[in-house]
C-alpha cells in the first residue's frame, strides 16, 4: 500500500514537472496600440471602440488595446511615420493621408464612385478592396477597413444650389485631396484647401462662400450658423481608413488576424448603418436652425461633371480604370 502511495506521488511529481513548464511558456498577451487623431466623442471612435472591445472579448483578454485619440500622438503625418516604423500599431485617419504614399488608395473617394452606403459595405467585403489598397504594403502598412464619415454635400452663403450650374463661381472650401479639388474645378467652382479649424471663420469673413462636407460634420462644426443653403448632392464619399503596421499584423497568429479583421468589418458595417440615421438627424437639426436644405437637387448634372473629372484622372498613373470599373459594377 505504502509502495503504491509512493508511486502515485512520483507520478504526480512527473506530471507537474511536465505541465508546469508548459504553463510557464504560455504565450504572453498581445498589446496593440491604436490612434485616432480626432475626438473620442464622435461616431468613428464609437466604431473603433466596438472593434477593440470585441477583439479583447473574443481573445479572452489575450489581445489588449492601448487606445489613443484627440491629437495625443501628434498630427496624422507624424502618426503615419510612427505606424510605418512600428512605434504605433494601428492608425485611423483620412484616406488622403495614406494617398501620400500610394495615391491609388485615395480612389475610394472619387466623385460618384459609390451609389450609397450599402454599395460601400459590399465593396469592403470584395477582393477588389484588398487589390485597391494592396499598394500600402510596400510602405509597411496593411489596410484593415474603411469607416464611414458620410457623403459630401455642398453648402454656401450666396444662393440655393439645385444643379451643377449653380455652383459655378462659388469659392468653396474643400479637403486637401487632389481628386476633390479637380472635381469642383470641373463643376466651375473655385475650391481651396483650408484647415477644418479655420473653416468657420473663413466662411464668416468671406474668405470662401461655402464648402463641401458631410452633413454630420457640418452639424458638428456648427456651419449652419454661417451657411444658409445646403444641397444634398452626395458628390463623394469620405471616411477614415484603419491600417496596421504590416510587420505587426503578420506577427499575429492566424486566429488573431482573423478575429481582428472580422471585428473591424462588423464595426465598419455599424458605422455605415449609423450613417443613414445620423445624416437624417443632422439635416433635420440644421433645418431647425434656419438652414435651407435641398434634399432633391439635380444630381444628374453633378454626375455629368464627374465624367469630365474622370477624364482628367485617367491621365494620372495612380488611376486604375479596371479596378474603378469593378467597384462601380458591384451590385
Amino acid at each position: 500500500m505504502k509502495k503504491r502511495f509512493v508511486v502515485a506521488l512520483l507520478a504526480l511529481a512527473i506530471m507537474f514537472t511536465c505541465v508546469l513548464p508548459g504553463a510557464a511558456l504560455a504565450k504572453d498577451k498581445v498589446t496593440i496600440s491604436l490612434y485616432w487623431i480626432l475626438s473620442n466623442k464622435n461616431m468613428m471612435w464609437q466604431a473603433f471602440s466596438k472593434m477593440m472591445d470585441n477583439v479583447e472579448k473574443r481573445t479572452n483578454g489575450e489581445v489588449v488595446f492601448k487606445r489613443y485619440h484627440s491629437g495625443t500622438l501628434g498630427t496624422d503625418t507624424d502618426a503615419m511615420e510612427q505606424m510605418r516604423s512600428g512605434a504605433l500599431d494601428i492608425l485611423a485617419c483620412g484616406v488622403g493621408v495614406y494617398g501620400r504614399y500610394d495615391p491609388t488608395v485615395a480612389s475610394v473617394s472619387l466623385p460618384y464612385l459609390f451609389r450609397d452606403y450599402d454599395h460601400i459595405k459590399k465593396f469592403l467585403k470584395k477582393d477588389t478592396f484588398n487589390k485597391l489598397l494592396k499598394g500600402l504594403e510596400a510602405h509597411n502598412m496593411r489596410a484593415i477597413s474603411l469607416f464611414n464619415a458620410g457623403f459630401r454635400d455642398v453648402m454656401n452663403t450666396k444662393r440655393a444650389v439645385n444643379s451643377a450650374a449653380d455652383v459655378a463661381g462659388l469659392k468653396l472650401k474643400s479637403a486637401k485631396i487632389a481628386s476633390w479639388l479637380t472635381y469642383w474645378k470641373t463643376v466651375g467652382a473655385m475650391p481651396t484647401a483650408i484647415k477644418p479649424t479655420e473653416q468657420y471663420m473663413a466662411v464668416k469673413t468671406g474668405v470662401v462662400d461655402g464648402m463641401e462636407m458631410a452633413a454630420i460634420n457640418a452639424k458638428s462644426w456648427k456651419l449652419y450658423e454661417v451657411c444658409k443653403y445646403y444641397s444634398r448632392v452626395k458628390a463623394a464619399w469620405g471616411g477614415p481608413l484603419l491600417a496596421m503596421n504590416l510587420a505587426k499584423f503578420n506577427s499575429l497568429s492566424p486566429e488573431y488576424r482573423k478575429i481582428l479583421l472580422e471585428e473591424a468589418s462588423k464595426a465598419a458595417d455599424w458605422s455605415f448603418d449609423q450613417g443613414k440615421e445620423r445624416d437624417a438627424a443632422s439635416l433635420k437639426f440644421m433645418a431647425s436652425k434656419g438652414m435651407q436644405i435641398n434634399y432633391n437637387p439635380d444630381v444628374a448634372s453633378f454626375r455629368a461633371a464627374a465624367q469630365k473629372a474622370y477624364a482628367e484622372y485617367a491621365k494620372e498613373k495612380w488611376f486604375k480604370a479596371d479596378l474603378i470599373k469593378e467597384i462601380q459594377a458591384i451590385k
